[in-house]
């Protein structure tokens, strides 16, 4: 037995069913998808070849043995025929010459059909080599063309002696008898050869039935083979691939956990791995991404707090701006109120280099003024403060008299102390006003208007001053 190549039959369903030596043991995948079709597709068409193949020797050979048989029966029956031809044409010939001796004609046809019914006893014994009966039956009709030919030969030297009452005898008793035996055997023959014939073609008409009906069972049986491989190849393929689907779709749905097993020992098996593979290596890059996207999270949390006091410092620091914005305009314009009195400060400045030269003078008089009116703050104070001791014994004196009242008294008696005191009361602020009022017409008593006039006695440096005091107000 011839050895087999294990990777043809590896991965079909039988799987490892033979325990063959040179089957290698399960491994690593060694079979390819294109080697099991191959090999699927390979012994399909082996099969329909072999139908094919014997469908086709089958009708070779009956067409060989229809042909044979049918060369040698027709060709047999075509020999008897032309002896049974030749035989009633030298029949013929042979009355013809009973009836003319003298005619050439009959005696050449004569000739002609005896030798013509030998050439077809000799084609006709060539074709029955192999049939010892054929070969029986041509013996007689031998034996009876040599009695006939001699009864022929008989009557046509009859007639030639012109004794044509004795040839005709001759024909009567000894010619045609042997003829009409000898046609019977012809026919007989003829007969059986056909009805041969018949069988024979019946017989190669069942037989190529019979091949047809084996031709179509073995079609039949390579078609549900064929249909079975197909089959198994095209569910060997489909399997793994809608288990792929599906375990893809179920990853799609986002079910990560999803995993394909496949089999097979193919590139199906490999392709299950390296799928199975970048499920476990999405899966991990999807952890490290969640891990990411938490600390991006937590990053961004801080970034928002972040950008929320950023954007507080930033309103406050908009806030300060608009406030340093308007402090700056108002400095602006205290700049510009600061230059005009820079300004005015000089004129000012010139006025009192002129007003300090009459400064002199105006101390003087001041001296001796402010010596007069520190003498009246003293009067005016000698003044002021007498009300004020007026006021105060009075208080004491009303504190004296409330201590003196006392509760157990009756309301009249309380109400009369009170009214008294309250007199009193009166008539010293009374007294001390009129202490004020003196005091008063005092302090009026002191001259200020000289005062007023030695500090302001240059009329020029009194005008400068009023118009300093308006550029100054008009500037603030």
């Amino acid at each position: 037995m011839f050895p087999v190549q294990a990777s043809v039959f590896r991965g079909w369903p039988w799987g490892y069913c033979c325990s063959c030596n040179f089957f290698p043991k399960p491994g690593k995948p060694i079979v390819k998808i294109k080697t099991r079709i191959t090999g699927s597709m390979g012994l399909v068409l082996a099969l329909f070849s072999l139908v094919t193949g014997f469908g086709i020797y089958g009708l070779h050979q009956s067409k060989q043995v229809f042909i044979r048989h049918l060369d040698a029966k027709v060709a047999f029956e075509r020999a008897l025929s032309g002896m049974y031809a030749q035989g009633l044409q030298g029949g013929q010939a042979l009355r013809n010459i009973t009836l003319d001796p003298a005619n050439q004609t009959g005696h050449e046809n004569l000739v002609k059909a005896q030798e013509g019914f030998e050439q077809q006893f000799k084609k006709a014994k060539a074709l029955a080599a192999d049939d010892v009966a054929r070969q029986a039956v041509l013996e007689k009709i031998a034996d009876m063309f040599s009695k006939r030919s001699a009864a022929i030969a008989d009557v046509v030297a009859k007639a030639s002696a012109g004794d044509q009452a004795a040839a005709i005898r001759l024909i009567k008793e000894r010619e045609t008898p042997l003829w009409r035996e000898l046609r019977t055997v012809l026919l007989d023959q003829m007969k059986a050869v056909s009805a041969e014939m018949e069988r024979s073609r019946t017989a190669s008409v069942n037989d190529i039935e019979r091949l047809l009906t084996l031709m179509l069972a073995l079609a039949c049986v390579s078609a549900v083979l064929g249909a079975a491989f197909a089959f198994v190849v095209v569910r060997a393929v489909t399997r793994p691939l809608e288990a792929l689907a599906t375990s893809t779709h179920r990853i799609a749905q986002g079910d990560l956990t999803a995993r394909v097993s496949i089999k097979t020992r193919d590139e199906f098996e490999l392709v299950g791995t390296r799928f199975n593979e970048l499920a476990d290596n999405f899966s991990a890059l999807l952890r490290k991404v969640r891990q990411g996207t938490h600390q991006m999270l937590e990053t961004a949390t801080q970034i928002a707090a972040s950008s929320s006091q950023i954007s507080a410092s930033t309103g406050a620091q908009s806030d300060a701006a608009s406030s340093m914005a308007a402090t700056m305009e108002q400095m602006s314009a205290g700049v510009e109120t600061i230059s005009q009195n820079a300004h005015s400060a000089h004129e000012v400045s010139s006025e009192a280099e002129s007003v300090s030269e009459c400064g002199g003078e105006i101390v003087a008089v001041v001296v001796t003024s402010i010596e007069q009116i520190a003498e009246a703050v003293n009067q005016s104070a000698e003044v002021v403060s007498a009300p004020r001791r007026a006021f105060q014994s009075h208080l004491r004196d009303c504190r004296r008299h409330q201590g003196n009242c006392r509760p157990d008294q009756p309301v009249g008696a309380q109400r009369s102390d009170r009214s008294g005191a309250g007199r009193r009361v009166g008539a010293g602020l009374r007294r001390g006003g009129r202490r004020g009022a003196q005091a008063r017409r005092a302090h009026h008593q002191v001259d200020t208007r000289n005062l007023g006039n030695d500090l302001y006695h240059p009329r020029r440096h009194a005008k400068r001053r009023r118009e300093h005091a308006d550029r100054c107000c008009t500037g603030g």
